[in-house]
């Protein structure tokens, strides 16, 4: 498990209006709120694919996301 990487997938989905994982599409959502979420996951798993290479930190915009279950706080 990556946090940079699932950091950067959150950040990049979040950019194009999209909040996932905290909302998921449902059976209330039509062909066009469809579209837009897997053009958004598309563009975004793009910019992952490169983080893959070049390091996801060149691609944060901030910190990387924090396990909420952890040792130490």
């Amino acid at each position: 498990i990556s946090l940079p990487l699932r950091t950067l997938f959150c950040q990049e989905m979040i950019k194009k209006k999209i909040l996932i994982p905290w909302i998921s599409v449902s059976t209330a959502h039509g062909q066009q709120e469809l579209d837009i979420t897997l053009s958004a996951a598309e563009k975004s798993l793009a910019v992952l694919k490169n983080a893959l290479h070049k390091g996801a930190n060149k691609y944060l915009q901030g910190r990387s996301i924090l396990p909420v279950f952890r040792k130490y706080n």
